[in-house]
């Protein structure tokens, strides 16, 4: 019977096999850091209906800690509340593909000790990953959506994350109340680097966000915060 630790191992493996060379941090991180307490449903699209795919049916932990994106709310829906014959409509909150989620962190560069702001906090797990790179207490992390902050306040602290600040509000002022921050990473796509964003980051600091438009695709930009009040960089490789 393959255990959680068994799939994480695989998981990581897989991670290293299909990126560019990572640090052994950000390796280390996803080892260590369990995904599938943040995850205990999601959907499986099936045509035009999403099913939730739960904690004990066949296969879901093989599914969880495969390199893939998983769906974990439709129109609003939650995958933990949707009945079990589904629900239409479009995804409007995801857990990343464990892939894309390494290369950003790695992008990052989180040191023990730096102070992280992550928009978009979603399931939590990735905000989770901050803390095993940062230290909780230096993690804070802000979500548009009461109910995916509950929920990911309560996961992180069963993960002994507990240190990290969780709060509801908009993403694009940033969270000005723990600035400066040394580390701002997004886990959603925005248009252009909210100006809040430029505000809060340490000169010298980084920024990590997907660069996109509403109707999908972009970028995922590595910027460096300037003395000028700007910033400067470049694009990952990975769309």
């Amino acid at each position: 019977m393959t255990t959680d630790l068994d799939a994480r191992i695989r998981m990581a493996r897989d991670i290293e096999r299909g990126a560019s060379v990572l640090s052994s941090r950000v390796v280390e991180a996803f080892l260590n850091v369990p995904r599938h307490p943040f995850v205990p449903a999601f959907y499986r699209s099936e045509g035009a209906v999403h099913r939730p795919w739960r904690s004990g049916d066949e296969g879901w932990l093989r599914a969880v800690y495969a390199d893939e994106a998983l769906v974990t709310e439709v129109d609003g829906v939650h995958a933990e509340d949707a009945p079990a014959g589904g629900v239409g409509g479009a995804a409007t909150s995801s857990s990343t593909a464990p892939g894309l989620m390494a290369e950003m962190l790695d992008a990052l560069d989180v040191r023990p000790g730096d102070r992280v702001l992550e928009i978009g906090t979603g399931t939590g797990y990735n905000a989770a990953l901050l803390c095993h790179l940062a230290g909780a207490g230096n993690v804070t992390t802000v979500d548009r959506t009461g109910r995916l902050v509950d929920a990911a306040r309560e996961r992180l602290a069963g993960a002994g994350f507990a240190a990290a600040v969780v709060r509801a509000g908009d993403g694009a002022v940033g969270c000005p109340g723990g600035a400066p921050y040394d580390r701002i990473i997004a886990t959603c796509s925005v248009r252009r680097i909210p100006p809040a964003w430029l505000d809060q980051c340490v000169t010298g600091g980084l920024i990590v966000a997907p660069i996109g438009n509403a109707l999908g695709g972009g970028a995922v930009a590595c910027l460096t915060k300037l003395p000028d009040g700007g910033a400067a960089g470049r694009f990952l490789h990975r769309p």
